[in-house]
């Protein structure tokens, strides 16, 4: 009995053996591909060093059909407008700062990848953050990793990093319409008019 159970203890750590090999062979293939990347302890912050102190302009594109492209600038008074002079919500721009801000920086890839292989020559997004002396950082970001949790991304001249993809979706979310723009109401008539066009009034008695 007890050489038997020594038997199925020892099968059992074979088993387990050879998938560890077998895992840290698949591991070092991804890496040496470009494709998985090792995670150093006490990783910096992508945007380590960087402040939106002096920042009055934020530029947005997308390479996307018919994808969002903004350009939102502060004024003196402190409100943002577009391009086209419509106001912007400020809780929007509050968003832009707290999601950028709260991006984690999950490790860089390994050995000289290309940028065409990570998506990062024609980026699907690319934000600028522009300050009063017209000084330019930007993030680009590129395809999704092969897990599709994050998010191959260049921070201006550092190394191409993977960031979590849950603060990026909802940095690139910030960019649409309906979440940067002031909705205009739309003005009442001041004469109610017939279906006909004549106008019309309130009978007297």
């Amino acid at each position: 009995m007890i050489q038997r159970r020594t038997i199925i203890l020892f099968l059992l750590f074979l088993v387990f053996l050879v998938g560890t090999i077998y895992v840290n062979q698949d591991s070092n293939l991804q890496v040496s591909l470009g494709l998985l990347t090792t995670t150093p302890t006490n990783l910096p912050e992508l945007s380590s060093g960087f402040s939106f102190t002096g920042i009055n302009q934020v530029e947005f594109t997308s390479t996307e059909k018919d994808g969002p492209n903004f350009l939102i600038k502060e004024n003196s008074k402190g409100d943002w407008y577009t391009e086209d002079n419509q106001a912007v919500n400020l809780s929007a721009v509050f968003s832009i700062v707290q999601y950028f801000s709260s991006i984690k920086l999950e490790g860089t890839v390994e050995n000289n990848v290309s940028l065409d292989s990570v998506g990062l020559s024609s980026p699907s997004y690319q934000i600028i953050f522009i300050d009063k002396e017209n000084k330019k950082n930007t993030l680009l970001v590129g395809n999704k990793t092969v897990n599709q949790s994050g998010y191959y991304v260049k921070w201006n001249n550092g190394p191409v990093s993977i960031v979590s993809g849950n603060e990026i979706d909802l940095l690139v979310g910030v960019f649409s319409n309906d979440a940067l723009l002031v909705e205009t109401p739309t003005p009442l008539p001041s004469t109610p008019t017939a279906l006909n066009g004549s106008s019309t009034s309130t009978p007297t008695k």
